[in-house]
């Protein structure tokens, strides 16, 4: 005589997911830091002040616009490299949550007894 056993997997609660690094904040910081690493260097004497001044006053409307033009360059691009990071994080972790360890929970398997 042969008996059908119907049982249910156990699902035991998967590990808590690790936190997210937050990659728009470390490069966007990288990226202040050292706009302010350059300002100090420029303006760390009085002499150096002076320069920078009389240099700004210089500028020239062209070089006013291709200025202001590389800076909205750079700053789509430090959007673009965060942009990137987080993505990858992301895939990351769905390749992780649906790789060959991830086994379907809460399906009835039927098992056949002798």
């Amino acid at each position: 005589m042969t008996d059908i056993v119907m049982t249910e997997d156990i699902a035991f609660p998967s590990p808590p997911a690790r936190p997210r690094v937050r990659w728009a904040g470390i490069v966007w910081g990288l990226a202040f830091a050292t706009l302010a690493i350059a300002g100090i260097v420029l303006t760390r004497s009085s002499d150096a002040y002076g320069g920078l001044i009389e240099w700004v006053t210089a500028i020239s409307i062209p070089t006013l616009v291709a200025t202001a033009l590389l800076s909205a360059g750079l700053a789509v691009l430090i959007a673009g490299i965060a942009g990137m990071l987080r993505h990858a994080q992301r895939s990351l972790a769905a390749r992780r949550a649906t790789g060959p360890g991830a086994d379907p929970v809460g399906e009835t398997a039927a098992r056949h007894t002798t």
